[in-house]
């Protein structure tokens, strides 16, 4: 990756890095951006702790008014292990952009992009770091485990996951810092953590919903301010 181009920008990240697919014989129609998928995710479960916290976090978070906004935020950074080389080159057919660009090498490490997520946030010593990352990195029901070998990406690949925590943390209103290094989370916050994930996880990918973008994305903002506005219509019955 281009190590002297940092950060990435919002339109880098949206056009360089797919999160879902159809078939490669379906062709584009399906395509759709990893962080796309990650705001949606992420609005899904500011959307739960808003209507209902103390269904949502189990009366283990204080209340707070920024705090959906704040769960919302950590929750979209579930697929971050998604802009990583392995997940991307498993469909060549779609790295064409990031390939122009110079980013792509021809192989990968880590092809589980749970795994991935959970890499790369817990690169920092910070232990709330650490508990966010293995409640993240289960949302599809299993925990990392530290016993196996621990690929690392360039330095170029954490740049861009970097740039797209800084993408997030604007389309949620939040400091990601003051988000990722508060204080320590207890176990049972982890466990209800990662099961917000996974139920925000399950929602957000449901397409009658949040149908795919195509070959031409929009702009980041206008993706996230329609999302955003849908979960905010008191009409919409997508939670139940």
């Amino acid at each position: 990756m281009r190590c002297g181009r940092c950060p990435v920008t919002d339109e880098e990240l949206v056009s360089w890095f797919w999160g879902k697919a159809g078939q490669a014989s379906e062709g584009l129609g399906n395509l759709h951006p990893a962080l796309f998928h990650m705001l949606v995710v992420g609005f899904c479960a500011q959307a739960l702790v808003e209507r209902n916290p103390l269904a949502a976090l189990r009366g283990l978070w204080p209340s707070y008014p920024e705090l959906a906004a704040q769960i919302g935020f950590l929750v979209a950074l579930h697929d971050l292990g998604k802009i990583s080389p392995a997940f991307q080159l498993q469909r060549e057919d779609l790295t064409a952009a990031a390939r122009e660009a110079g980013l792509l090498p021809d192989t990968g490490t880590e092809r589980n992009h749970s795994r991935s997520t959970w890499l790369h946030l817990k690169r920092s010593a910070r232990s709330s770091r650490t508990q966010i990352a293995h409640a993240l990195g289960a949302h599809h029901g299993t925990f990392q485990s530290p016993d196996l070998t621990e690929g690392v990406d360039g330095k170029g690949w954490i740049e861009a996951r970097e740039a797209a925590i800084d993408a997030c943390a604007r389309a949620f209103g939040v400091d990601a810092g003051a988000c990722l290094d508060g204080p320590p989370l207890s176990t049972a916050q982890v466990m209800v953590l990662a099961g917000v994930t996974a139920v925000a996880d399950w929602l957000g990918s449901d397409r009658k919903h949040f149908p795919r973008e195509g070959p031409s994305p929009r702009p980041l903002r206008e993706y996230a301010l329609a999302r955003y506005t849908l979960f905010q219509s008191p009409t919409w019955r997508g939670l139940g």
